[in-house]
């Protein structure tokens, strides 16, 4: 077994003991399995159609981006891209990630795999600095966040992480310093030249306020709505909470799920979810459930994502197969002769 597998393997052994713990707190299974059989159907069909939204709205961004970076692609084939995403992050966690997946996939359609993923890190960093900031101010506003160190701890982890790559992206000594420890590494000259052509890409982001603001509305959008997903979870199980309440505890929420502790959170978004929407209205139970809930979500997305990439895939090798090689395109009488 390679040492990736081996972590990956003791990162999934703590998620299942974290999810196994929380299961077996008194009273929690009997109060989970009461929640998800009385559940509203037409909430819980929409609970399994706000990936949709979501992804949709993140595209949205995304495009931005790659126009900015003069690679336009289609909004609706980003969106394929993204949900193609869910199965590489879900079910290929010793393989590339999702975001490494979708900055591939486009990459080979825009014939620039840089400009790709400078795009998608630059996506990704706007979304993680939205998030610093609401988490941050649900963490002044809410007194019973202030007393969680882990809380504390995740919400500074994620602003440093923020603070660090855009500084080591827009910094004038960002660049220089890298160069000077990436020269003392044997072979590092095309990985050095790979960053510059990034940072070259990223340079003038800031500079242009019009696309730093959409984007940055374009984030505050999307955490919106994955409130109103974690909302629409709590009416699918009948769980009453408070919406504002809600909106101060998910994006905490979210940055505790985000910590690289297990794959994909599992366990922790758990404990995140059962523990914070207490404030909000939920027993642990209840949390549970609506974590569980939204984890079937995201598992569903994922299986879609795995459909939908075996279908490119076979139309891929089928096209190839029917088309007529180049040399003989090129012959007279061939057929595009």
């Amino acid at each position: 077994m390679s040492r990736s597998n081996a972590l990956f393997l003791v990162k999934l052994l703590i998620g299942i003991g974290l999810i196994v713990l929380l299961v077996t707190q008194k009273g929690v299974w009997k109060g989970m399995i009461a929640a998800f059989q009385d559940v509203s159907a037409p909430w819980l069909i929409a609970v399994f159609l706000m990936p949709l939204v979501l992804i949709f709205a993140s595209c949205v961004k995304w495009r931005l981006i790659l126009r900015y970076m003069k690679r336009d692609i289609g909004v609706w084939h980003l969106c394929k891209v993204y949900i193609v995403s869910y199965f590489f992050s879900n079910f290929l966690p010793g393989s590339l990630g999702g975001d490494f997946a979708r900055a591939y996939i486009v990459g080979q359609r825009v014939n620039s795999q840089v400009h790709s993923f400078a795009a998608v890190f630059l996506e990704r960093l706007t979304g993680l600095i939205t998030l610093a900031v609401l988490a941050a101010g649900a963490y002044v506003v809410t007194p019973a966040l202030r007393s969680e160190p882990v809380v504390s701890l995740s919400i500074l982890a994620l602003t440093g992480g923020c603070i660090l790559l855009t500084l080591l992206m827009w910094s004038p000594l960002g660049g220089p310093r890298v160069a000077s420890r990436l020269q003392a590494i044997p072979y590092a000259s095309r990985a050095f030249a790979k960053f510059a052509e990034l940072r070259g890409s990223l340079a003038g982001f800031w500079v242009n306020r019009t696309l730093a603001l959409k984007t940055i509305a374009y984030s505050l959008l999307f955490h919106a709505l994955a409130v109103v997903n974690v909302y629409v979870a709590a009416l699918a199980l009948n769980v009453d909470v408070n919406f504002l309440v809600l909106c101060a505890v998910t994006p905490v929420v979210l940055v505790l799920a985000s910590v690289p502790i297990t794959p994909s959170g599992i366990g922790v978004m758990e404990w995140a979810y059962s523990l914070f929407l207490i404030p909000a209205g939920a027993t642990l139970d209840e949390g549970l459930a609506i974590a569980l809930l939204l984890r079937a979500q995201a598992f569903a997305a994922s299986l879609a994502g795995g459909v939908i990439f075996l279908a490119d895939s076979k139309n891929m090798q089928r096209r190839a197969k029917t088309a007529p090689s180049t040399r003989e395109a090129a012959m007279p009488g061939g057929k595009d002769g």
